[in-house]
């Protein structure tokens, strides 16, 4: 039980704190990740898509 009562408070206490204090910080530091993520997929579609295909979209 004491475990139990543990783990629950220290998971509140770290949700409530992690949520307030990362809440802006989590937007800044997510974007950059999607971006180049999709730009990554953009460019392997675009690679692998121009290879198959005999010829680039852009081309």
């Amino acid at each position: 039980m004491a475990s139990s009562h543990d783990s629950h408070d220290d998971h509140g206490h770290d949700d409530d704190h992690g949520h307030g204090d990362h809440g802006p910080a989590d937007d800044l530091w997510v974007v950059p990740p999607i971006v180049i993520g999709l730009i990554v997929a953009i460019i392997i579609t675009i690679v692998v898509g121009g290879t198959a295909s005999g010829a680039s979209p852009f081309g």
